[in-house]
């Protein structure tokens, strides 16, 4: 718009067009009255014809700040109104928080005409500096300010007003479904003044939106990641279905039944048994501390090795040692793997066997009584002075060898874990029930200790029964 002045010159030569003045027009300072009003002077005509001039003049330039004020004022409202529906367009197209982040923050900084802006969003263990207007240089950032932090705290807006010792600020939290998920920090206006009211409820209205947003690029990431651990967890079961035996083995003496129960999250455990030329049955049984496929795959190489070797090891601790030296490769460090290898001699009527690590198997008597088998050494992949020490104990008609996992005895029912003493209750009632009746037995008390519920951890049962060979009785106590 013209100066005044200006403008109440070309007003004064339309009124001398029709018959008035002349009028001369003389400068004031804009927003200084001068002779005759804001801006401009007047001169000249008679007092009363000079009087409606400036009155005249005064009406209409009033009129044009007035509609120029307007029209201003109607962009502005115009500009805000537009921004929701241009936000939702724009969020729509994009992924990711930081990005959502960034282009809300932008438009709200613009739109507001604010100096700065910053966007902070609740995560996982802290708040962090999702998005920040001008620049995105956050790496050290932190919300240390008393305001913002009630914002996000109690979940409504935090105002600060303009004054000569600091610029106007307001904090609007970004609603959540429990509580806030974070908090937009808006610092200093373009003009100098204090935030409006209407400024803070179209900033909260954004806001909402933001958090709509948010909660569905959370709701895809965590769906993304179920899909991506389903998939890894079908394919760690079928490595672990592929690895495991189909059925017991057929051995004169020996009655085995398995089972291996998956944990959430998948754990990998593994079982595996090999008839050897003289008739007897070197078993193994092993655990990975790690999870998921790669712990699946360790496994895999542990049956490798074992069928590899085993019919060339002269004992359960040779085994166990071809075992080890033969997963020195597979096992990085910090990796372990706990293992039991036994060697069930019939022809001797003996259990030989080795720990590396593994839970300690129970090997029941006909007589009632139990041992445990502990472990001689540290797990595979933990390097010990020695390998573990081998032993031997007697395996008779009627004596039941139970090799579990950690995952057996530590399943939690509603007050306490399973437990190998509940364990070895089962299997004494079970008296000369099959190796199959026996799994069948504790499977079922562990399905209603824990009230159905996936267990926690890999659940993995060898049972392996001294049964009386061709011309044997069982012997009794």
């Amino acid at each position: 718009m013209a100066p005044l002045h200006q403008r109440a010159a070309e007003i004064c030569s339309l009124l001398e067009r029709a018959g008035a003045g002349p009028f001369e027009v003389g400068t004031a300072p804009d927003g200084v009255a001068g002779a005759s009003g804001p801006g401009f002077s007047l001169s000249g005509g008679g007092a009363t014809e000079r009087h409606a001039a400036e009155t005249l003049v005064r009406r209409l330039l009033r009129a044009e700040q007035d509609n120029e004020s307007l029209c201003s004022e109607i962009l502005v409202r115009y500009e805000e109104a537009t921004l929701v529906h241009r936000l939702s367009q724009a969020l729509s197209m994009i992924a990711g928080e930081k990005a959502i982040a960034r282009i809300a923050l932008e438009d709200a900084v613009h739109t507001l005409g604010a100096r700065t802006g910053e966007m902070w969003l609740v995560g996982d263990a802290a708040v962090a500096l999702a998005s920040v207007v001008p620049g995105e240089d956050f790496e050290a950032a932190e919300l240390c300010e008393q305001g913002p932090l009630a914002a996000l705290r109690e979940g409504r807006p935090w105002i600060r007003e303009a004054s000569p010792a600091g610029e106007a600020v307001i904090a609007v939290p970004i609603p959540g479904p429990q509580a806030p998920l974070g908090v937009v920090v808006l610092r200093g206006h373009a003009s100098g003044r204090a935030f409006r009211t209407s400024e803070v409820k179209l900033l909260a209205t954004l806001c909402c939106l933001v958090s709509s947003f948010i909660g569905i690029e959370r709701l895809a990431q965590s769906r993304r990641l179920t899909a991506s651990r389903e998939t890894r967890g079908d394919l760690v079961r079928e490595v672990q279905r592929c690895l495991l035996p189909a059925h017991g083995p057929r051995v004169e003496g020996l009655d085995v039944a398995a089972s291996s129960l998956a944990g959430n999250p998948l754990g990998a455990d593994h079982y595996a048994w090999l008839t050897l030329a003289n008739g007897d049955l070197s078993v193994v049984v092993a655990g990975d501390a790690g999870k998921g496929i790669a712990a699946a795959l360790r496994m895999a190489a542990v049956q490798g090795v074992f069928r590899a070797e085993a019919t060339r090891a002269s004992s359960a601790q040779d085994l166990l040692r071809r075992v080890r030296s033969g997963l020195a490769s597979a096992l990085e460090e910090q990796q372990r793997a706990g293992a039991f290898v036994a060697r069930l001699g019939l022809a001797e009527r003996v259990l030989e066997y080795a720990n590396a690590g593994h839970g300690p198997p129970l090997l029941l008597r006909r007589d009632g009584r139990s041992e445990r088998l502990d472990a001689s050494g540290p797990p595979l992949g933990i390097p010990g002075p020695d390998e573990p020490a081998g032993a031997r104990v007697d395996f008779g008609p009627g004596d039941v060898l139970l090799i579990f996992s950690d995952g057996l005895a530590a399943a939690r029912g509603p007050a306490e874990p399973f437990g190998t003493k509940r364990l070895i209750e089962i299997v004494r009632s079970c008296g000369a029930a099959s190796a199959a009746e026996i799994r069948e037995r504790v499977l079922t008390a562990l399905r209603e200790h824990t009230l159905g519920a996936v267990p926690e951890d890999d659940v993995t049962l060898v049972v392996v029964r001294r049964t009386p060979r061709a011309g044997e009785e069982e012997e009794r106590p």
